[in-house]
């Protein structure tokens, strides 16, 4: 079977969430005995924090051996004017408003790219074609490919929602602010069922996303688990050893991971610097600890100051982040909204190591168990009870450190998460044949 796999970006290890799980797909593609074509939609502009790695992302897709083009656009120019006065700006809403294909290109700029994706796949026979997410499906919606597997993250319209709900009050948020998030949270939903409806087959991989979709547009939507690759294998005990016994140091280790700058990331923050870094000071003294925060970006400002702390290091992006799970005695994943999947969580049970989050992530990970492969809280006080109470206890620790890995192996490896998708595709690719 050869497949067509359009995705924003470049699958890669260690990049971010989203890339890592479409490289674990790709490898699963690849050892199932399929060819795989991976059309990337890669935005050139410097805004984008990934042109660096492009070149080594290509290397190591090539060197799985997957087929890579590049499809190159300018994000500025895809958005087209956005400014003007009062009036053109009423303009333009009432368009998006009263015609559902302006709507969709307001929310989803990449179906500019469909001829340029047409033009790139050329005479290639395709048997399926696999989108990661809809920017991606969006892009090939005028081309209507069949047979089409979309495999979706976040619901589109959440991010800026949670962005605008987490924002200080002010007269705008409830007034033109609240008014255009609410528009754009409208056609979003518009949209995504709009992507949705020609596909032959699609799935989300959050489950509570899965069950939102099947009530708006997709009643036939999938739930995919988030295949991670299995970097330790059996031997993942005693490269945590190795890696713990490394260490500089030997105070407790604690892992917070993820983009420091996005939605998701920075509303857990607030929680680590006001709740559970003043616990750690008190059980641990004020330097007997170490918090590493890790991924691109910046914490927000108003948490600047408690995070200039002698016991927390502020590490930057980190690829692969293996050494960071592997020598972690615990991960903390403080975001307290249901937004999406966190792939660290899944990650983090690949390499056993233990986690404690707010329950929030359970939404989209229904797989994960208080108690058994992770410690869940419901407040910012409950999170630094529940990191005081694992970092204590290291009985509790190791049981979730084998609770989590068993979790993966059971239900999110290559062989397992990943192979559900090839799965799918084959039916699609024998259903068409």
């Amino acid at each position: 079977m050869r497949v067509a796999f359009i995705v924003q970006g470049l699958p890669g290890e260690g990049y971010h969430g989203g890339a890592l799980t479409c490289w674990a797909i790709v490898r699963a593609l690849i050892r199932s005995g399929h060819q795989v074509c991976v059309i990337s939609l890669f935005d050139v502009t410097s805004d984008n924090p990934y042109l660096a790695s492009r070149e080594r992302q290509e290397a190591a897709l090539r060197g799985e051996g997957a087929e890579v083009v590049v499809v190159e656009y300018d994000m500025a120019s895809l958005l087209g004017p956005r400014g003007g006065g009062p009036t053109a700006k009423l303009g333009r809403w009432f368009g998006r408003l009263s015609d559902g294909s302006k709507g969709l290109a307001y929310v989803m700029p990449w179906v500019a790219l469909a001829e340029k994706i047409r033009v790139a796949m050329g005479t290639r026979p395709f048997d399926a074609h696999l989108c990661y997410h809809f920017d991606a499906l969006a892009a090939v919606h005028p081309l209507r490919l069949s047979p089409l597997l979309a495999a979706v993250g976040d619901l589109w319209h959440l991010p800026a929602y949670f962005r605008w709900k987490d924002s200080p009050f002010s007269l705008a948020k409830y007034t033109t602010r609240g008014l255009k998030t609410a528009l754009e949270s409208l056609m979003g939903q518009r949209a995504m069922s709009t992507l949705l409806t020609p596909t032959q087959s699609c799935g989300a991989f959050a489950g509570h996303y899965a069950e939102w979709l099947k009530t708006h547009g997709a009643p036939n939507v999938h739930y995919f688990r988030t295949p991670v690759p299995d970097v330790t294998g059996a031997q993942w005990e005693p490269l945590r050893e190795t890696a713990r016994t490394r260490r500089d140091s030997k105070k407790p280790r604690l892992l917070v991971i993820g983009d420091l700058a996005t939605t998701s990331t920075s509303s857990g923050l607030r929680a680590v610097a006001w709740s559970v870094l003043p616990r750690l000071i008190e059980q641990f003294g004020k330097d007997g600890f170490e918090l590493r925060l890790v991924g691109g970006g910046s914490p927000p400002p108003e948490l600047a100051q408690a995070f200039r702390h002698p016991a927390v290091r502020v590490v930057g992006r980190v690829v692969p982040a293996d050494p960071e799970f592997l020598a972690a005695d615990l991960m903390i994943v403080p975001t307290n909204i249901p937004l999406g999947i966190r792939v660290r969580v899944v990650t983090a049970w690949s390499f056993a190591c233990p986690i404690v989050a707010h329950r929030a992530n359970a939404a989209g990970i229904p797989e994960m168990q208080d108690g058994e492969n992770a410690l869940l809280a419901d407040t910012d006080a409950e999170l630094a009870d529940a990191v005081s109470r694992a970092l204590g206890d290291e009985a509790l620790r190791r049981k979730l450190s084998i609770g989590g890995r068993q979790t993966f192996e059971k239900w999110f490896s290559e062989a397992v998460a990943g192979q559900a998708i090839v799965d799918e595709l084959e039916q699609l690719a024998g259903a068409r044949g």
